[in-house]
């Protein structure tokens, strides 16, 4: 009997799920073979070309003068030097509430710099020390200091291991070459070169980077009869920049390019077929980008270049996109003669059902730390035929359903 009980169950069950089965024919709204998928997901790998409608670059978007590096460099493509004025000479100093003791004699100087870089590559490499007029031309330009550098011997150098790239130099100076005098008001200039084996280059921290700029260190005793007493100053600079020969020059019209000091941008603007922002889920685009020449900087770096959308188009006074949730992200290697990719799927997903009248189809491309770099990308414009911008898209189309 039990057996029975069971088998009439599991008969019951079968109809049961006979009777609402998908069929051809059913009374019900919409038929199964409608609602039941008839495609398949497809990834698509496409390169879209003529996209770039124009670009332009434009230089100055950051200035020596308060740039937080320092760069001195002996490569044939750039002759550097860092030149760096320091605050005054206390006179005296206030030992306790009250009491003044004067300035006597200096026991000794240090000078105190940190090495942000350097190749280490590169054998024997030194930093030359130059004393400079305290009231040195500050203006930046390479010809009004050169002079100083090339026909002047260092009062000192300080050598960096050949296994080191970044560290923290101190190296006591010649207190002789280095006491400010009266008629300078006990204030002192002091410029940075490189030397090494071979062409090099060192980039030194300045005094736009918190924390790190270079510093003279006196020890000093005091005037007799108050010479017991001793002290010590620290003195940094009252302002730092570097010089440089070749100045990068103005980009040239048909070219992209970014980077360098002063820093150089470029403006992108795009005619995307509709289809590729609005009608496909894209998995994955890069912008390709085929240099004109090997990417210039610091041998062995590697780079950034953001992409970041324009919220509205005005040139090089852009209003750019602050969110860098998508902002694309590309690398160069220094040397590099291989197309560079940027990835920019998230920018083509913010522009999905906007209209370009609210949200221009244009992009801002520069490198990711432009105050710290001096790296350069020159690539192809939108001019350049076979060589011009194109993106290299992965997407899948849109889902059908039914019957197809």
């Amino acid at each position: 009997m039990a057996r029975t009980t069971a088998w009439r169950s599991v008969a019951v069950a079968a109809l049961a799920a006979a009777f609402f089965a998908c069929k051809e024919e059913v009374t019900a709204p919409g038929r199964c073979p409608d609602l039941c998928p008839a495609d398949r997901l497809v990834v698509v790998d496409t390169v879209i070309t003529g996209i770039v409608t124009s670009d332009t670059s434009i230089r100055g978007f950051t200035r020596l003068s308060v740039a937080p590096i320092l760069v001195t460099s002996t490569l044939p493509t750039l002759e550097a030097y860092a030149v760096l004025r320091f605050s005054a000479l206390p006179q005296m100093w206030f030992p306790v509430a009250g009491d003044t003791v004067l300035l006597g004699t200096i026991d000794s100087v240090a000078l105190l710099v940190q090495l942000q870089a350097r190749d280490s590559n590169i054998a024997n490499t030194r930093l030359l020390v130059y004393r400079l007029p305290a009231l040195v031309d500050t203006s930046g330009v390479f010809d009004s200091v050169k002079t100083f550098f090339r026909d002047s011997l260092p009062i000192d150098s300080v050598p960096i291991a050949d296994t080191v790239r970044a560290a923290n130099l101190t190296r006591l100076l010649p207190v002789a070459s280095v006491t400010p005098v009266a008629a300078d008001s006990f204030t002192l200039s002091l410029g940075f070169g490189v030397r090494a084996d071979s062409a090099t280059v060192a980039i030194l921290a300045s005094g736009d980077f918190t924390g790190a700029p270079a510093r003279l260190r006196y020890y000093v005793h005091g005037l007799a009869p108050r010479d017991t007493f001793r002290t010590t100053f620290d003195l940094v600079p009252l302002f730092d920049t570097y010089v440089q020969s070749p100045e990068p020059p103005p980009p040239p019209a048909g070219a992209i390019v970014v980077g360098n000091q002063p820093s150089a941008r470029s403006y992108l603007r795009f005619n995307i077929p509709s289809y590729y922002v609005d009608s496909v889920t894209v998995l994955r685009a890069t912008l390709i980008l085929t240099p004109l020449q090997p990417a210039t900087g610091f041998p062995g770096e590697t780079f950034t270049i953001q992409a970041q959308p324009i919220l509205r188009f005005y040139a090089g006074k852009s209003i750019l996109f602050q969110d860098t949730a998508v902002t694309g992200v590309g690398s160069v290697a220094v040397g590099q003669t291989t197309p560079v990719g940027i990835e920019v799927g998230r920018v083509l997903k913010l522009w999905h059902g906007l209209n370009i009248d609210s949200l221009p189809r244009a992009i801002s491309l520069h490198t990711g730390s432009e105050t710290l770099t001096f790296a350069q990308l020159d690539a192809a414009g939108s001019g350049a035929g076979a060589s011009a911008p194109r993106i290299q898209i992965s997407f899948i189309r849109a889902f059908r359903f039914g019957v197809p």
